[in-house]
């Protein structure tokens, strides 16, 4: 047999192989795209997102102001700004070009993982081979990376600008030439465009020319110099956005940024939820859960990287720790630390895993391979179907404010950067107010401001969202529960909670045209309840934090004689046999006006939740209402009439 012939048989196997390997890549292309746009337009849009959005829609050239008074650098927006002018500004529209930026970020991951494996060089034919098919399929499951490539931010951006231009500066250190050399400077100017942290990975790249010789480093030095030089126009914006305080308290320690970034480059938010669950129980479960997921696959992370040998190692230990050891100085008492801030690293991490899992024996390797897709896809169930993993959402802040709202009344909402994405949601006329106007808003000017909302509207809607940072001594609230008088106090599932306040007692001269007349008989000839409005559903279960059905109705009350103290309000729903299926009971106007101030003749607005068991069925009922001491619970009225009966009244959840 010939020696040609001999060379075309043993090329077979090998073309098959890399023939899978490439088909590989394609269906973790295939399966990162379906993941991606799966439930893509399910969620809303939440703070960040609608202010995405918010700057795109500004236009040119407020978007490049808005752009530098932001956190981010302005190449995001502006791509959103074409894109919305093409697709509409839908949720899933305007978070399709994420979609995209994930997608295409598995491809680039497949290149990196055959340059690590060396599938050209000595290496061929081993498992190792594999390892351009493992990295991109673990990509294309990555929980971080498919929850970010379903939100309209920057961060898939980051990621694949910044990948392909680390995938081609290694390149450049091992010889290539112009096209490398092209690629690297277009997607590092653009990751130095997209978002300040890429900064943390261009001043570590030098690094990687310690292991090339001759005459190419100073080429090379001059090629890293140049997206420097691209970006010089926004390198004084850069500075200052950099260095910002945006938290003096939040200051994340280095262990903190390891720990976190382990947990959530590898699970995401999908096993510990970005708000931890209120359960302290459940939250410490999901704590434990996330560090113990985290630290096995950081394990095999950890044997891929050494196991790549002292070369791979020299050039790469460096870029994918640095970037987080150099977080700390920035973090140290001045911004928060979310590890999506460094995304590249955990996505280049992931061909790691892929060469860790490739690198153990047989059964082993296997075992880790399920392992480790077995905790992607438990994390992204989570993300995808459980909603205590969702987002924050304020479209049940605003179906609750269009379902309860009456004209001349205002919205405050404490985080005043989060209007932006209530007027994404809120249809109605009710002016929007962001106050504070920042955390540090001196009180004097908060209250005037407060003040002058309250002297023009009769109510005051409060929406709190993240308190912690835009109002962490709770001072609006505390001015309207000072000044004002509590009717309304919802707590949402999507850690907002909505509250609303008479600026004046709720006191009316005589009945609402759309209240249902009571009846006449008066509780202990004190109380009548003058007529009510029915019990109605305003919110879904799953808007809730409650998870349950609540169900919002007001009592109309007239004073006949005064009360010489504070009652509670009992209503009972009873079905048609007599037995009660649901009950609510508390102090009337939540609170803030109790009975012994309740003017004779007068009639008095009591806006109350029925909160319904997770057995109640839908029909025709019956309330019977009626008030009590809370000190011996003696019903207004005992011995006479002490409850009246309204209804048939149809009762859903």
């Amino acid at each position: 047999m010939c020696a040609a012939s001999e060379s075309w048989r043993s090329a077979r196997p090998a073309a098959k192989a890399a023939s899978l390997i490439r088909a590989g890549g394609l269906v973790a292309v295939a399966v990162g795209f379906g993941l991606r746009v799966h439930l893509l337009g399910r969620q809303g849009l939440w703070y960040d997102e609608a202010f995405n959005l918010s700057v795109a829609e500004s236009g040119w050239p407020e978007l490049l102001g808005r752009a530098a008074a932001d956190f981010y650098p302005p190449l995001y927006h502006g791509l959103l700004w074409v894109w919305t002018r093409l697709a509409g500004t839908g949720e899933f529209a305007v978070r399709f070009p994420s979609v995209w930026f994930g997608t295409l970020l598995i491809p680039v991951i497949f290149s990196f993982g055959r340059l690590i494996s060396g599938s050209s060089g000595p290496e061929k034919g081993t498992p190792t081979a594999a390892l351009p098919a493992a990295g991109a399929f673990f990509v294309a499951l990555s929980p971080l990376l498919v929850d970010l490539s379903q939100e309209a931010r920057m961060y898939t951006l980051l990621a694949l600008t910044m990948v392909l231009g680390e995938l081609a500066w290694v390149r450049l250190g091992l010889g290539a030439g112009g096209r490398e050399a092209g690629l690297y400077v277009v997607g590092t100017t653009a990751a130095l465009y997209t978002h300040y942290a890429a900064l943390l990975g261009w001043v570590l790249q030098p690094w990687q020319l310690l292991t090339v010789g001759g005459r190419r480093r100073p080429r090379l030095a001059l090629l890293w110099a140049v997206p420097a030089v691209l970006f010089l126009p926004w390198w004084g914006v850069a500075w200052g956005r950099f260095t910002a305080t945006v938290n003096p308290q939040a200051g994340t320690p280095l262990p903190e940024i390891f720990r976190r970034s382990v947990e959530i480059f590898w699970t995401g938010y999908g096993v510990e939820p970005y708000f931890p669950a209120p359960d302290p129980a459940t939250a410490a479960a999901d704590t434990l859960k996330a560090t113990i997921l985290g630290a096995l696959i950081t394990g095999i992370f950890a044997w891929g990287l050494v196991s790549a040998g002292r070369d791979k190692l020299r050039r790469f230990l460096v870029p994918l720790l640095g970037p987080l050891i150099l977080w700390y100085p920035v973090a140290l008492g001045r911004r928060d630390f979310a590890p999506q801030y460094l995304i590249w690293v955990g996505a280049i991490g992931w061909v790691f895993v892929g060469l860790g899992v490739l690198r153990l024996r047989r059964l082993l390797s296997a075992g880790a391979f399920l392992f480790v897709a077995g905790a992607e896809f438990f994390a992204l169930f989570n993300l995808y179907y459980v909603p205590r993993y969702w987002n924050d959402d304020l479209r049940g802040a605003a179906r609750l404010l269009t379902e309860l709202s009456r004209p001349g009344e205002a919205i405050v909402v404490n985080a005043h950067y989060a209007v932006v994405a209530l007027d994404y949601y809120y249809p109605g006329q009710a002016p929007r107010f962001g106050l504070p106007t920042r955390p540090a808003q001196p009180d004097l000017l908060l209250e005037e401001d407060l003040s002058a909302i309250a002297r023009s509207h009769p109510f005051i809607w409060l929406v709190l969202w993240q308190s912690y940072y835009s109002d962490p001594q709770d001072r609006v609230r505390r001015w309207l529960s000072t000044h004002g008088y509590l009717a309304e106090d919802w707590e949402l599932r999507s850690h907002a909670r909505v509250l609303g306040f008479w600026t004046a007692p709720p006191v009316l001269d005589q009945l609402p045209p759309e209240a249902i007349p009571g009846p006449p008989e008066a509780l202990g000839d004190s109380v009548r309840l003058a007529g009510f409005v029915p019990p109605r559903p305003v919110l879904e279960p799953a808007d809730l934090a409650s998870g349950r059905p609540e169900l919002h109705y007001t009592l109309y009350w007239e004073v006949v004689r005064p009360l010489a103290e504070p009652y509670q309000v009992f209503v009972h729903v009873v079905d048609q046999a007599g037995q009660v299926a649901a009950q609510g009971d508390g102090p009337p106007v939540s609170g803030s006006f109790p009975t012994d101030r309740w003017p004779v003749g007068k009639v008095v607005r009591d806006d109350r939740k029925l909160r319904l068991p997770a057995d109640f069925r839908p029909g025709e009922y019956r309330l019977l209402v009626g008030m009590y001491r809370l000190t011996d619970l003696i019903r207004l009225g005992h011995g006479g009439t002490d409850r009246v009966e309204v209804g048939p009244v149809k009762v859903e959840p």
